[in-house]
């Protein structure tokens, strides 16, 4: 796939870990009313992202923004045969110099699914009050706050040197 988009799979995938914990208490108040508590906390490892291994440092744009849209020859211009180079960069007569500047110039893209490395948490307090019938009504009361948080790329300086921000 020369000159072309490229997307695949992580080769030594491992599966995600999950810890979890759980704590509840029960306790019985007036009138037969049950008040439940219960926490969950979840922390995941290992989590699966797309990795964008062809990028440019975007250093570089900050700093020289102007010539990196400036637009040269490409060098793989009519390279080689349809077979040996099928992609479409193949079919293009010029290109950004950003594009050279990629680790891979003779690509497009190139992307790796479900990539081991991000973290997540999650948290969630539920609260219960729980009245059993009488005088032929049951009343049930309930609250439950939840918070969920993973690790994401702040920018895009950030996914080129790898740094996570929760």
């Amino acid at each position: 796939l020369l000159g072309d988009n490229v997307r695949w799979d992580e080769y030594n995938q491992r599966p995600s870990i999950s810890d979890r914990f759980s704590f509840s208490v029960q306790r019985e108040l007036w009138a037969r009313t049950i008040l439940d508590a219960s926490y969950l906390i979840n922390f995941i490892g290992r989590d699966g992202y797309t990795k964008n291994i062809n990028m440019m440092d975007p250093r570089l744009g900050f700093k020289y923004r102007d010539a990196l849209q400036t637009t040269v020859t490409n060098p793989f211009f009519n390279y080689g045969t349809v077979e040996t180079f099928p992609g479409a960069l193949r079919t293009r007569s010029t290109v950004a110099v950003a594009e050279l500047l990629k680790p891979y110039p003779q690509y497009l893209n190139m992307t790796q699914e479900w990539t081991n490395g991000r973290k997540s948490k999650y948290h969630t307090l539920e609260l219960r009050a729980q009245r059993p019938f009488y005088n032929g009504l049951s009343t049930l009361v309930g609250y439950a706050y939840v918070r969920g948080s993973r690790q994401e790329f702040y920018d895009n300086v950030d996914e080129y040197d790898g740094a996570w921000t929760w």
